[in-house]
């Protein structure tokens, strides 16, 4: 359960950040016009156009984090998990959204022991979502990892000596929407 309480304060961050997006560009659409006219339409498009984008992305990595969670479950509770093609994506695309954290903290802390100054303590927002952001990709490559190394579940043997396949195989799995 500890394990996907990062994953949550990354989604809670995205949400506020969308919200303070949205109020931007309501208190934008409500500024008076200008003395000439009509605002000018391309940064009433623009600022919407941001906010479509913005959440988008994060209905995508809400969906992303969503698998995330998933797979962590089964794969802590040794369930059969099957990467079909989406959730294939899903971790491609958290991949790509917290490895390029992982390059910044190594040029940072390399940045830190030649005596420069890189951590700004006065944002404490945005500092706890940079510590975490490696995070993600760190739990996707560690479930990645045993889930490949893990052992199968062992064949009961009978009294005749024949196998008998468990009551869990990868086809009596329940099939999932995610």
């Amino acid at each position: 359960m500890l394990s996907i309480v990062p994953l949550i304060v990354l989604w809670l961050d995205l949400m506020y950040g969308c919200l303070l997006n949205i109020n931007a560009s309501v208190v934008a659409a409500r500024q008076t016009w200008p003395p000439q006219g009509l605002p000018v339409s391309p940064d009433i498009a623009f600022n919407w156009l941001q906010v479509i984008t913005n959440g988008l992305m994060v209905l995508l990595i809400s969906y992303v984090f969503m698998i995330l969670i998933r797979f962590n479950w089964y794969v802590l509770h040794d369930k059969f998990w099957p990467i079909t093609l989406r959730r294939l994506f899903a971790l491609c695309i958290i991949l790509a959204f917290s490895l390029p954290s992982w390059w910044q903290w190594g040029l940072a802390i390399k940045d830190m022991l030649e005596g420069r100054p890189v951590i700004d303590w006065h944002n404490k927002r945005y500092l706890v979502v940079a510590l975490m952001m490696p995070y993600p990709a760190a739990l996707c490559l560690w479930l990645l990892w045993r889930r490949r190394w893990r052992r199968p579940a062992e064949p009961v043997v009978t009294e005749v000596g024949e196998p008998e396949t468990p009551l869990i195989t990868a086809n009596s799995q329940l099939k999932s929407w995610y």
